[in-house]
């Protein structure tokens, strides 16, 4: 496979030059963006070239691991061979079971089969402004934590009919996008995670993000902060969230139920993909590829089908007990 031209630079009408690649941006900017379109491996690891008019590299070959808040068991989970997707149920089959066994896992590749179209006419999302934001690293993603107090869960929420209120707890980013649109990577993803009060159930609103000649409002407001979280945390002067509720308006969103993507992978959350992919300018991205390297679960099954580490083959389909031990039914056990 190759990388394909993402939806932004469509829109923007990019030109192919004489040496093959696409030049994104207009020619009197001061500085070009420019797309190669590389072949690659899908493995648990995808790589993006980009090159500046003056030089041409290969970003973001570190791997680093992800939010230590939910680790579970004994060995710290990451995103290398030793801890990474693959070895994360083995680590602690009990507490991560959903990992291994689960069939509503997430991330998905999102197509007309796998999610519900919906407009956002009907979901309500009211998000504030904000100062003196925590923006950190957990040593697995980059993280601004907004849950800290009530006035400031009260300030974001979201809704749609039939639903409970959910407030925004944080939101993190992802190198590159954990989801696929049409098998389509992007560079990045960017999770807002919801909570409903009691904390008892969760929806996550996910934006991919692509690179362009400039960063969207949001991540210009906290993403050109990145460099200075490799010390410890800092506080984001201000932070205005209304230009995310803005621009969810804009959109339309793919919906599904899904899971966590990190362990214990548990399953029931609310998930809504968003169409429109926000943008990251080149300088910014190869900014948070040194922080982050590769933060990523690899795509899941489709919901509902076996999950990909279920050693059941032969047409054997699983089921759980109460107690959570697999039960295999069916199947000539080829």
């Amino acid at each position: 496979m190759s990388w394909v031209i993402p939806h932004a630079i469509e829109r923007r009408s990019p030109r192919l030059t004489e040496n093959n690649t696409w030049q994104l941006c207009p020619p009197d900017l001061q500085h070009q963006t420019t797309f190669l379109f590389p072949t690659w491996v899908v493995a648990l690891t995808s790589a993006l070239a980009i090159t500046a008019q003056a030089c041409t590299e290969i970003l973001g070959r570190d791997l680093h691991s992800r939010d230590a808040a939910e680790a579970i068991g004994t060995v710290a989970w990451g995103y290398e061979a030793e801890n990474g997707p693959l070895s994360w149920f083995n680590m602690n089959p009990k507490a991560n079971f959903a990992c291994g066994r689960g069939t509503k896992q997430t991330p998905i590749d999102v197509t007309k089969d796998t999610t519900t179209k919906q407009s956002t006419a009907a979901i309500t999302m009211n998000y504030g402004r904000f100062s003196n934001v925590k923006f950190e690293s957990t040593h697995h993603t980059a993280q601004v934590q907004l849950d800290i107090n009530n006035a400031t869960k009260e300030a974001n929420t979201l809704s749609w009919p039939g639903s409970e209120v959910y407030y925004l707890a944080q939101f993190h980013f992802h190198t590159p996008s954990e989801h696929r649109i049409n098998n389509e990577i992007f560079p990045m993803e960017v999770h807002f995670v919801h909570k409903t009060k009691d904390g008892s159930k969760a929806a996550v609103v996910g934006y991919l993000i692509e690179i362009g000649c400039s960063n969207d409002p949001i991540i210009e407001n906290v993403l050109t902060s990145i460099n200075a979280i490799k010390s410890g945390p800092v506080y984001l002067p201000s932070l205005d969230l209304t230009t995310v509720s803005s621009f969810f308006k804009t959109t339309s969103v793919n919906r599904y139920i899904g899971s966590l993507t990190t362990p214990p992978c548990s399953e029931g959350l609310e998930w809504f993909v968003v169409d429109k992919p926000l943008q990251i300018n080149e300088w910014t991205y190869k900014d948070v590829k040194t922080i982050l390297g590769f933060n990523s679960r690899y795509t899941q099954a489709d919901p509902g089908k076996a999950n990909l580490l279920d050693p059941v083959r032969g047409g054997q389909s699983t089921s759980t007990t109460g107690s959570g031990a697999p039960v295999t039914t069916g199947g000539s056990g080829h």
